[in-house]
């Protein structure tokens, strides 16, 4: 591989990320986070300075095949940690910054903030805020106003400052971060830049670097292959930067008519920006903690659904419908597959009764809403689905692995990839009756080369191989931390002179303020049957009245009778599942770049309580599940390194 002509292209790419920053420190300036114009004016000048010594440093020349995988790879992983420095300066640890840059960029909508204001607005946490470089900077920007005002004082002959006087000029000039930005308020900048991030990874910030820049060449095509979704180009025109205009000139049209609409649906001017850019991307990052529940309104519900459904679409097919043939997009066999499976889905969860709804409408519309943004990996929600039937959740658990349409914003396997499959299956069957028989697989009247057909095979099974290990390996890294953090027993009290023990006490945390009556059992006489929750044996000598019987460990199926003292019972096989399911849903999820899972990682949950390798693993998915697997795995060939 040819380093320096890389290196002289990813500084370019530096730059330009340096100055898209910018706009989000304009948005914090707007907003008087002082600390957040910071943290976005640091990081875009660090791009700008290491992108100029790179370019210095690098050769003008037309990149290959090489150069051209290399730059998509590292540059997604430049433009994450890049991106990620914002959120580090205002009080997020290094892991969980790049987690969450990286799950914007790859629009993958998993987070790891946990807090909210009483607005609803995503904050981060005051105490980690408040110790954060952007409130030091604040903090010293305060003390050099103060010297400045003191200095003032002097020069004006005021023989003496009394300590009254000097606190109210100290405190009128300083920028109060308590006013104009408290810790418990939410960094709106930040936000939107969480929800940019989406937007410029949804069409890809290769595919927009490919058509601002004039001087990429021959290259351009080697970009485009590298970062465009789908097992095929699929070209406008035969130049590759008036395609890329293109795309990202439907791709802004789409977004501007979502925006109007939602601002028409009421829904506040800088909320409705937050939620189109990642309605648009397919990522689901909105401002809200809620996501679009915390707008309980329908006509919102209704507009998302249509703009998760096109965007989920051939962005080329939208073009071609805009301006070719207007019914390009309805006769496109993967969008009519990508429909057909839609509707079946929702038909499905309708049938088995999974929304949990009060009425038909409200079912549908509900069922359509987590089907569409769920088979688009957009990740929105407006119900918690992990509570839904078992058929429900099995439906949604398959269509996080689907995609929808290759040349859309989506991520996941794609549609085409698997009508093709579907194609070679039948093919193979009906070649098992017929040995000579030649069938060739077509797709929109156009015979489909083999060699496209063996790549979708092995990307079929590099993709499960990828999600299996990743899942062991996700899975473990979770289970020792937590065998490292808590003995996975829950601690129920049997209250003393209560007949038969009819009345359980159960410790649920570390705190004796949550003690709490627990009514999930059944008696027999003077036997009780309970049904067993995590937690741990903290704290057990503070509570005298309790004594400690004995340390068995009795299953949570077994029945226990004794009152007055501490029964100690271990998590059922079914927990253990759980825990499986959940660790599975969150490799699936952030492979197929989709956001929510199941379980401890469902959609009214998120992944702060992962530990830092856990999230490295996590992060490895997305960045491999958003170039599609190969791009990233071509990097691990010791030919690709050589000349």
């Amino acid at each position: 591989m040819n380093v320096r002509a890389f290196v002289k292209v990813f500084g370019t790419l530096l730059k330009f990320l340096g100055l898209l920053m910018l706009i989000p420190a304009v948005v914090s300036l707007l907003y008087s986070e002082y600390s957040g114009v910071a943290a976005f004016l640091l990081p875009a000048f660090l791009a700008l300075i290491l992108g100029l010594l790179l370019e210095r440093a690098g050769i003008e020349t037309v990149l290959g095949n090489k150069e051209g995988v290399a730059l998509v790879a590292f540059g997604w992983l430049g433009a994450a940690i890049i991106g990620s420095l914002p959120y580090w300066i205002l009080g997020l640890n290094p892991v969980d910054a790049l987690f969450e840059s990286m799950s914007g960029f790859t629009t993958t909508g998993a987070t790891i903030l946990a807090e909210s204001n009483a607005d609803g607005y995503w904050i981060i946490n005051a105490t980690a805020a408040s110790h954060s470089l952007g409130s030091m900077l604040i903090d010293m920007l305060n003390f050099q106003t103060a010297n400045a005002t003191l200095n003032l004082a002097n020069l004006s002959d005021v023989a003496v400052v009394r300590a009254t006087d000097f606190n109210s000029t100290f405190n009128s000039s300083m920028i109060d971060v308590s006013l104009n930005n408290p810790v418990e308020k939410s960094y709106f900048g930040l936000l939107f830049w969480r929800s940019f991030t989406q937007w410029l990874g949804g069409m890809g910030i290769i595919l927009l670097f490919i058509a601002i820049l004039p001087k990429l060449g021959v290259a351009g095509r080697q970009l485009f292959k590298a970062e465009v979704p789908g097992p095929t180009e699929d070209l406008i025109k035969p130049r590759i930067r008036e395609t890329a205009k293109i795309l990202w000139g439907v791709y802004i049209v789409l977004t501007a008519v979502e925006f109007m609409l939602l601002m028409l649906a009421d829904m506040p001017a800088y909320d409705a920006i937050c939620n189109t850019f990642s309605t648009m991307a397919c990522g689901g990052f909105s401002p809200q903690a809620m996501s679009i529940a915390a707008y309980n309104e329908p006509l919102i519900e209704i507009i998302i659904i249509v703009f998760m459904f096109l965007a989920g679409a051939n962005f080329a097919l939208h073009y071609r419908t805009m301006y070719v043939n207007r019914m390009s997009l309805l006769k496109d066999p993967e969008f009519k597959f990508y429909s057909l499976l839609v509707v079946i889905a929702v038909l499905v969860i309708l049938l088995f009764g999974g929304t949990l709804a009060d009425n038909h409408s409200d079912s549908l519309r509900i069922a359509a809403f987590q089907v569409v943004s769920i088979v688009t990996t957009t990740g929105f929600a407006t119900a918690n689905y992990d509570l839904w039937s078992g058929s429900a959740k099995l439906v949604l658990f398959l269509l996080m692995f689907t995609g929808a349409c290759a040349g859309s914003t989506s991520g996941g396997i794609k549609m085409v990839r698997i009508l093709l499959m579907i194609r070679y299956s039948r093919r193979e069957l009906f070649r098992a009756i017929h040995p000579k028989a030649v069938m060739p697989i077509r797709l929109k009247g156009q015979l489909v080369k083999e060699d496209v057909i063996h790549s979708i095979l092995a990307f079929f099974a590099l993709y499960i191989m990828i999600f299996a290990i990743a899942s062991v390996i996700f899975a473990s890294v979770c289970t020792m931390y937590e065998d490292d953090q808590t003995s996975n027993i829950a601690t129920y009290f049997v209250s003393e002179g209560v007949t038969g023990g009819n009345e359980i006490i159960c410790l649920t945390g570390d705190n004796w303020s949550e003690i709490d009556n627990i009514t999930s059992f059944t008696s027999k006489g003077d036997k009780a049957k309970l049904i067993c929750l995590y937690s741990d044996e903290t704290n057990l000598t503070k509570k005298k009245d309790w004594i400690k019987v004995d340390d068995i460990i009795y299953s949570s199926s077994n029945e226990y009778q004794k009152t007055g003292q501490i029964a100690l019972f271990r998590g059922d096989e079914r927990q253990y599942t759980d825990k499986m399911i959940s660790a599975a849903s969150a490799v699936a999820v952030n492979l197929g770049n989709v956001g929510p899972g199941f379980g401890d990682f469902g959609p009214e949950e998120n992944f702060s309580k992962v530990p830092p390798l856990g999230k490295l693993v996590l992060i490895i998915c997305m960045w491999i599940g958003r170039l599609e697997i190969l791009t990233v795995l071509l990097l691990l060939l010791p030919d690709f390194w050589k000349n």
